[in-house]
């Protein structure tokens, strides 16, 4: 049986905060160019990747193809960073998706959708420590997700205006980044030994993620400003 009184909170926490980030970084986008609605269908997506990514992790463990450690290490974060962004191959053909902070937000709420899915796994797997597991994932690992799937949207949105190579470059540019940022983060918390510094090094790159992302939203939101004014 779970403890009703820690896990309930911690799953509040862990659905919640992720929830309310994501609409605090729509609230950026001053000029509203992204569309709820496809906002939408990204978080239904990350939601959907989720259960793709734990298919495939659990098939190649099964299999015995990679060892457990090496699939939080390496193979996780290429699988789940392609799978979390697979909506986002749907979204950009979207007329309404016009520019590379619409893929940023788009990214983001995919990431945000893998990312509260994989929350609650972790709490109901650990109800004893659920609320501590809610408070240092939503600081953390939820940012990073969040976050590395949106450097992917940033891809798509400035490929999307490129032809030929540099439009594929891009956009493989930005896959390889969110995974390199989800392998250093895995990485991380599987090598450090003290919790203290584990839980700083997470935060950090959590927040460090996620503060790109708003950084970027911001420049977007200048240019178009600028693009406003010449009109």
């Amino acid at each position: 049986m779970y403890d009703r009184g820690m896990v309930i909170p911690a799953l509040l926490i862990a659905i919640l905060i992720p929830a309310l980030v994501l609409y605090w970084m729509r609230t950026l986008d001053l000029y509203r160019t992204g569309e709820f609605r496809l906002l939408l269908a990204c978080f239904g997506g990350g939601l959907l990747g989720f259960g793709l990514a734990y298919w495939v992790i659990r098939n190649l463990i099964l299999n015995g193809v990679v060892s457990s450690l090496n699939v939080v290490r390496f193979s996780a974060p290429i699988a789940e960073e392609i799978l979390k962004a697979l909506i986002l191959f749907l979204v950009v053909r979207s007329r309404r998706f016009t520019y590379f902070v619409d893929g940023a937000l788009y990214g983001f709420a995919a990431g945000v959708g893998f990312a509260i899915v994989e929350n609650i796994e972790y709490i109901l797997g650990s109800p004893g420590a659920a609320l501590g597991i809610a408070v240092t994932r939503v600081l953390s690992t939820n940012l990073m997700h969040a976050s590395a799937t949106a450097v992917i949207g940033v891809s798509f949105g400035l490929a999307r205006f490129e032809r030929g190579g540099r439009r594929a470059l891009l956009v493989l540019g930005g896959f390889a980044l969110a995974m390199v940022l989800h392998m250093l983060f895995n990485n991380l918390v599987t090598r450090l030994s003290s919790p203290l510094i584990l839980l700083l090094c997470a935060v950090a790159i959590g927040m460090g993620g996620a503060g790109f992302v708003v950084a970027t939203i911001r420049r977007g939101l200048r240019e178009e400003k600028g693009w406003i004014e010449e009109k």
